[in-house]
């Protein structure tokens, strides 16, 4: 994603939502490379609360913010509490604690943040938490995902120039640099660990070893863009208070997706005996009875007008996504079937005609399944058997099974250590 992009192609209504979304922590990063000056001024106007601004593009806001001392020295004051790993996420009642470091890369097969590069969170005062966009918000700039705190900690001179262009003196922008270096080192563990952290207690020997995990920011921020966009399966655990949280949990409303893989437990019958007891535990189908998948076939199926043809057609390309997504929720346990069972003929007829990838024949014989499962459901049932979406529902169909290959497999129970923290 561009900014340049979305300056050129947004209408100016909707170009101040945009440009929220394009810089809230669970976006795809945001290439500001060529538009810098209007990266910044984006970015200082994002210190104001909602109500106060209406334009996040608009140049006098962000001069004037800069002029503002006691405005500005809030922004800087807030960079003491950016973080790499959240020590006030699950649990707010930790305080005055914030933990930055580097997780090595030791070679074993895990999901940390040594995958990403480093990106900082920020947990405090919620009554600041516009404040702390200002040097905190991350973008990607000459091919590189980095935030203004660390630009300005090594005095780069272009950003130095940028803020002396919209009105700072340059001892002001060095003096402003210096802070940050001043609050933002490489490295900072607690001395002690809150009553509030939870601790796992690990027999070692004759002892136990005690130990606190906590959540890194930039694993949770890559866990947002992978769920929203249907890449694995998620839960959602849901904050009352999210601003007390930190600013992803908050900018996300309070609904933190989280991943949601289980042990096999179940007994020791094949995958293969429990699907052909009955042919419709091949389809997850509450995947599909969502009003998102509701919403999806409203606009397909030309049912919901628009006041334009723009709108249209980007209405129309978000439904079809939110339809592929649900459809490969939809048919998840028949892919996983073929491609891991040996066949044989007591399978149903779909596993062995994805198996053998006859897909023609499979495709018609899904379009009559989920036309079938759709009249049952109570979000769907008006689009059942649609003349609008018979061939709309076929193409996604085909789409999808000529995609499969695509999708993230899952994680092999065999490759994976549980370790059960009972609440």
């Amino acid at each position: 994603m561009e900014l340049h992009t979305l300056l050129q192609n947004t209408s100016s209504k909707e170009l101040t939502q945009t440009l929220r979304a394009a810089f809230a922590p669970y976006s795809e990063h945001v290439d500001i490379t060529g538009s810098e000056p209007q990266a910044l001024v984006i970015l200082i106007n994002l210190t104001y609360k909602r109500k106060d601004i209406k334009d996040l593009a608009c140049v006098s806001s962000a001069k004037a913010a800069l002029r503002d001392e006691q405005h500005l020295k809030t922004c800087i004051d807030e960079v003491k509490w950016y973080h790499t790993h959240n020590f006030k996420y699950p649990d707010i009642r930790v305080s005055h604690q914030r933990l930055l470091a580097q997780v090595v890369d030791d070679g074993l097969r895990v999901v940390s943040s040594a995958s990403y590069p480093m990106q900082f969170g920020w947990s405090h005062d919620s009554a600041k938490i516009n404040h702390a966009k200002l040097f905190l918000t991350g973008f990607v700039w000459c091919g590189e995902y980095v935030c203004l705190a660390q630009l300005l900690a090594k005095q780069e001179g272009f950003w130095v120039a940028q803020f002396r262009a919209l009105g700072l003196l340059k001892k002001d922008v060095i003096a402003v640099c210096e802070q940050i270096v001043a609050q933002l080192p490489n490295q900072e563990l607690p001395e002690q660990i809150s009553n509030y952290t939870p601790q796992l207690l690990i027999p070692i020997e004759h002892d136990y070893l005690s130990v606190s995990p906590v959540v890194s920011h930039a694993v949770l921020a890559a866990l947002q863009m992978a769920t929203r966009s249907g890449l694995l399966k998620r839960g959602v655990i849901e904050h009352n208070r999210p601003a007390n949280v930190g600013e992803l949990p908050s900018a996300l409303g309070g609904r933190v997706n989280v991943l949601k893989y289980f042990a096999k437990t179940y007994s020791a019958t094949t995958v293969n005996d429990y699907y052909s007891q009955n042919e419709q535990r091949l389809f997850n189908v509450s995947a599909l009875n969502s009003k998102t998948v509701s919403e999806a076939l409203l606009v397909l199926s030309k049912s919901k007008p628009f006041n334009t043809l723009r709108q249209k057609r980007l209405a129309r390309i978000a439904a079809t996504k939110a339809l592929r997504t649900a459809l490969y929720g939809w048919l998840e346990k028949l892919i996983k079937l073929a491609q891991n069972e040996a066949i044989n003929d007591s399978d149903s007829e779909p596993v062995k005609l994805l198996a053998t990838q006859e897909y023609k024949q499979l495709e018609l014989v899904l379009s009559q399944e989920l036309n079938k499962q759709m009249s049952g459901l109570k979000y769907l049932k008006r689009y059942a058997y649609h003349p609008e979406l018979m061939p709309i529902l076929k193409a996604q169909l085909s789409y999808v099974l000529s995609h499969q290959n695509n999708q993230d497999d899952e994680f092999e129970a065999e490759h994976i250590q549980y370790v059960h923290c009972q609440n």
